[in-house]
């Protein structure tokens, strides 16, 4: 699991092609369509007065994007106030170097670039947990979130130890810093089938739990891993924990791909360059959605 961090060219739209010949848009006709978003047009003078040091398949993609996110989630004084803590942040870790990163980033203005990229991220996850929200039921399906607490071991022996210790009445949080602590430590948590670090072996085993607070009655050995789990199904049913399990899947890169996939069809996304239309198939043919 990831937390989805659009900015700059993460999580992008797709262009589809016209239907037409092989077309390469031409700076010199400016006010040509390059591509589409519902009935708003991006020219090739849009494309290119904003590409500067990007490439173009990002451009359009931060075209396409904030197309997208303004239509669907309009900017709240929230987002506003996430956006520009994150701006200073980063212009504080940046240093001496903002300066060269703002003008390589295509923009004339701090405000050019607060607006197109850090705004912009904040209406990205709001576009991502608005997919999830509207679409709970099947999401929930696929991704099964639950609560649990999980322990991970480099060595049986350590595993079952531990589990015995547990099974006898200890807590899991007398073992915080037991074993291999890198994603896990025990604490209540809660998970999905993509979570980061997460056993498939142990995922498919807690996903037939039914009854909460349930220690699954064995180490859960997983050969893929090497590693060994102790494993307590707190809560299956995401019914009960409803916002932290829509916001478990919106973190997931895999749930915002889908995401903006459903809003390329949406908007029946069009481009009309096959330069750009083949960077795209190349590196995210699952987001062309051109019939």
């Amino acid at each position: 699991m990831k937390k989805t961090v659009w900015i700059t060219c993460a999580a992008a739209a797709v262009l589809a092609l016209s239907g037409c010949s092989d077309a390469k848009a031409d700076i010199s006709n400016g006010d040509k369509v390059v591509a589409k978003v519902g009935n708003q047009e991006i020219t090739k003078e849009d494309l290119y007065t904003t590409m500067k040091m990007s490439n173009a398949y990002n451009t359009v993609i931060e075209q396409v994007t904030k197309q997208i996110v303004d239509k669907e989630v309009p900017v709240t004084k929230e987002m506003e106030t996430n956006a520009k803590a994150a701006f200073e942040d980063y212009k504080k870790s940046a240093g001496t170097s903002f300066a060269d990163y703002l003008k390589n980033s295509g923009y004339k203005t701090e405000e050019e670039y607060y607006k197109n990229i850090f705004l912009v991220d904040q209406q990205k996850q709001a576009l991502n947990k608005k997919y999830v929200s509207d679409n709970y039921k099947t999401l929930m399906n696929e991704y099964h979130p639950m609560k649990a607490q999980i322990l991970v071991f480099d060595d049986k022996e350590s595993a079952k130890k531990v589990f015995d210790e547990i099974k006898g009445g200890k807590d899991f949080s007398d073992y915080a810093k037991t074993g291999n602590t890198t994603n896990f430590n025990g604490a209540l948590k809660v998970v999905n089938s993509k979570t980061t670090g997460m056993s498939s072996v142990a995922f498919t085993k807690m996903k037939s739990v039914k009854k909460a607070n349930t220690l699954i009655d064995e180490v859960i050995s997983d050969a893929s891993t090497g590693k060994f789990y102790v494993v307590k199904v707190v809560d299956s049913d995401p019914n009960n924990f409803k916002d932290e399990a829509i916001a478990s899947v919106t973190e997931l890169d895999d749930a915002s791909d889908k995401a903006f996939t459903y809003y390329l069809k949406k908007y029946n996304f069009t481009i009309y360059d096959i330069d750009i239309y083949n960077s795209i198939k190349e590196s995210k043919p699952t987001y062309i959605v051109q019939k």
